[in-house]
């Protein structure tokens, strides 16, 4: 880092926190102050690392030039002295061993040292007694905002748990074939419109038919909009299929509403939702069938946009960090090609089929990414086993009722087989019947 990174570091940071220790020189001096900083390593490594900046006062302002002078001695200089110790009781006194980087910053009226300490990797550190070479005591510690602790044993376990625990993205591929316009969510029932038998989906896509009507009858101008620009439809239905996902999470269908359940909250006003109901927007996000979930006590929920228009839900509390995010990857006139009817249905009524799937579907292909951040649990409270057991649901959720090739493996394994089988049936049966006839 640049002598300026660290300034800024300082000016966002001006008391100490989980990541960012100060030490002021007279502190190292200590008895004890070579000590101390072995620990608040060991506590940042075992959390998430950090910087421990020696020659900084409380205030986050250096302490001046030529501190570390009163460090030297013989040939070496007080900098490269203290570097020397700190490097040769991190080998003594840590184990697993930290690999520190350690670097000096100086300048005009300023003078400091910054240990800058890695995330661990795999176990827990521990600062080490030894008897003999031998280890004969581990003490692991945690850093906290103002100081550095002692781990529970529950916490212990925890740490050495933490690998199953680490930060993970998962990925479920989402497809969703609407009529025309997105003018609803086809059933396959073989009535009504043509062709609605063809279509295979999850059938919690229907979920998302109520809010596509409530933004019909009650959205400003919805319809022309929607005929106006492609673009707008694939922006408004992700929202709109975002919101479904999240409330599909304790089910769907005629589910109970659990007791615990809360309401989420209401989209930003830059979504395009907001804008097409206004006021009438309470009609979704104040009805309990339509906007209500259950998720773990004392956590905040919020939906937000980032660039190109990927939509995302987090919920964060102490415990976890969950980000919840809809990338649309393809939009289509007509249905999937990897619908097992589309191969089949394209080989024997090609223009037909295009044309007329072509006038009444369209089919939204998105990629759906959870991304969970657990944070070291500072206690094991109701709101920690909750936060496990929801992380755990919305992956359920999202395989189970959502995912389509594990929709389409599970659900209907072997269709494609048996409709090529019935293609190649009806050509073997018309040959022979026009063979017959000649």
């Amino acid at each position: 880092m640049e002598d300026s990174d660290y300034f800024e570091l300082l000016s966002k940071n001006e008391v100490e926190n989980k990541s960012l220790e100060l030490k002021r020189i007279d502190k190292i001096k200590a008895q004890n102050g070579m000590e101390e900083i072995l620990k608040i390593i060991v506590g940042m490594a075992n959390r998430s690392g950090g910087y421990i900046l020696i020659g900084i006062n409380d205030d986050g302002t250096p302490e001046g030039n030529n501190i570390f002078d009163c460090f030297s001695q013989g040939d070496k200089s007080g900098i490269d002295k203290i570097k020397e110790k700190i490097i040769n009781l991190c080998l003594e006194k840590i184990s697993p061993i930290i690999n520190i980087d350690l670097d000096i910053c100086s300048g005009d009226g300023y003078e400091f040292l910054s240990i800058i300490v890695p995330r661990k990797n795999n176990i827990p550190h521990a600062y080490v007694k030894k008897s003999d070479g031998k280890i004969k005591h581990r003490d692991y510690y945690i850093k906290n905002s103002h100081s550095c602790t002692l781990v529970s044993d529950s916490q212990l376990e925890w740490l050495f748990n933490s690998k199953n625990y680490e930060n993970k993205i998962d990925y479920y591929p989402v497809q969703v074939t609407t009529y025309k316009f997105m003018g609803g969510i086809p059933i396959a029932s073989g009535l009504g419109r043509l062709g609605d038998w063809l279509i295979i989906q999850p059938e919690v896509t229907r979920e998302a038919a109520q809010v596509i009507h409530d933004v019909f009858d009650h959205g400003e101008n919805t319809r022309e909009k929607l005929k106006e620009s492609t673009e707008y439809r694939m922006e408004l239905f992700s929202e709109i299929l975002l919101h479904t996902i999240i409330r599909t999470i304790d089910g769907y269908g005629s589910r109970c509403i659990p007791k615990d359940a809360k309401f989420l909250p209401y989209f930003p006003d830059d979504f395009l939702v907001s804008k097409l109901l206004g006021d009438n927007i309470k009609i979704i996000f104040e009805d309990i069938f339509k906007n209500k979930i259950s998720y773990p006590e004392k956590t905040k929920v919020e939906f937000y946009k980032e660039k190109n228009n990927v939509v995302n839900c987090r919920f964060y509390n102490d415990h976890c960090n969950i980000k919840i995010s809809l990338f649309m990857r393809s939009f289509k006139a007509g249905i999937p090609g990897n619908n097992p009817y589309f191969s089949i249905m394209l080989s024997t009524h090609w223009l037909d089929f295009q044309n007329e799937s072509e006038n009444e579907y369209e089919s939204y292909d998105f990629l759906v990414s959870v991304e969970i951040e657990r944070k070291f649990p500072e206690v094991f409270d109701n709101v920690y086993y909750e936060s496990e057991l929801f992380c755990e649901r919305i992956r359920n959720s999202l395989k189970n009722y959502w995912d389509m090739e594990y929709f389409l493996k599970e659900q209907y394994p072997h269709y494609r087989k048996l409709y090529s089988i019935d293609y190649k049936l009806d050509q073997l049966l018309n040959a022979q019947i026009k063979q017959s006839k000649g």
